[in-house]
């Protein structure tokens, strides 16, 4: 996690940024969830792969996170905060046998809650919590608050409304997407195993929903939901790297929506691989997809993982000497630049009790 120090208001001032090690917050007290998910699940992978996670930060909620880790069948969900305390901010749901899809885990905020959308290789979840400015805080300590996390059990993820099951012992899920689509209803993309592998999101857009696939060959594809067909192809190979091989890391594709909605393309290739970030529209009636920026990546650099932030393209490389470092870039009108951290030493927060006694 990294903290702005910077001065906004001056423009001449370069930006400091600070890192909050966030393992200074959590402790040892989990609450366990075990859910047998009814489908017939199959194995995605050996159980002992890395972990896999992300985070979503609230809307005009300063300061105040959750993140979550996956690490095969269990998905690990931790509320944060920086300016106080939380109670019971940390649940370990167990889906046996049926590994997490974590590149389908998505978080919305509506004017009351805070929805999670997790899809499993056979069940898709719709977890639902208190938006924080919701939460009655009971507590006389100022410093200390309760996390949305807090009453959250096993009869509200057992609700069959909230979830669906389904048979994937011979269709080999390996990705999926999620989204709310415009009535809230809980939308789930899941990404069979074939012969093409597909990077691939859904979104709502106007009164349809979009599913943006990214195959290994480079082409761009979207799909309707309503009119079930394909209604824009854009072959990004011949665009960018018409004579370029692809690199041995994956393709990548993101969605940013704070105000209008915002792909964000990596095309990992074998040379001068790039970031390219599309707009959604219509033209004349037409969908189309509108290119509002693209840059090739930094020299002699790897990259690990990425996100769209407001302006700026976040990235976690790693050097020729296998040193990682954080670049970002402003797709206004900005190149790379380096994030300068601020190399003081963070103090661990003082651990104010929840017992009175």
């Amino acid at each position: 996690m990294l903290k702005n120090m910077g001065e906004i208001e001056n423009p001449y001032l370069d930006t400091i940024y600070r890192q909050v090690v966030t393992e200074h917050f959590q402790s040892n007290e989990w609450r366990e969830i075990l859910i047998n998910p009814e489908g017939t699940s199959t194995t995605l992978r050996n159980e002992s792969t890395l972990p896999q996670s992300g985070g979503h930060c609230f809307k005009d909620i300063p300061n105040r996170f959750v993140f979550w880790c996956v690490l095969y069948d269990k998905l690990e969900l931790v509320e944060y905060s920086l300016d106080m305390n939380l109670t019971e901010n940390q649940v370990r749901i167990h889906f046996r046998h049926s590994p997490v899809l974590e590149s389908g885990i998505s978080v919305y905020e509506t004017l009351e809650s805070v929805v999670l959308l997790v899809p499993t290789a056979c069940s898709c979840h719709r977890l639902t919590f208190p938006r924080p400015n919701h939460l009655e805080n009971n507590n006389d300590n100022a410093l200390l608050d309760s996390s949305i996390f807090s009453n959250f059990n096993v009869p509200s993820i057992d609700d069959p409304a909230t979830f669906y099951s389904y048979n994937a012992k011979l269709s080999n899920p390996y990705s999926a997407a999620s989204c709310l689509d415009q009535k809230h209803d809980a939308i789930f993309i899941i990404a069979l195993q074939n012969n093409v592998m597909l990077y691939i999101l859904v979104h709502p857009f106007q009164q349809d929903i979009y599913v943006y696939s990214l195959d290994n060959k480079c082409e761009l594809k979207v799909w309707s939901i309503d009119k079930s067909i394909y209604i824009y192809i854009m072959d990004m190979k011949k665009m960018y790297a018409a004579s370029t091989e692809n690199g041995l890391r994956p393709h990548i594709i993101h969605k940013s929506f704070d105000n209008l909605l915002l792909l964000t393309i990596y095309l990992s290739l074998s040379e001068s691989s790039t970031f390219v970030v599309l707009e959604p529209c219509t033209d004349h009636g037409m969908f189309k997809l509108q290119q509002t920026f693209n840059v090739r990546s930094p020299i002699n650099s790897r990259l690990v993982d990425m996100s769209l932030y407001g302006n700026e393209i976040w990235c976690i490389w790693r050097t020729g000497k296998d040193t990682a470092c954080v670049k970002s870039v402003n797709i206004r009108n900005g190149g790379w630049k380096d994030c300068s951290l601020d190399n003081n030493v963070v103090e661990q927060p003082i651990q104010y009790s929840s017992n009175p006694k």
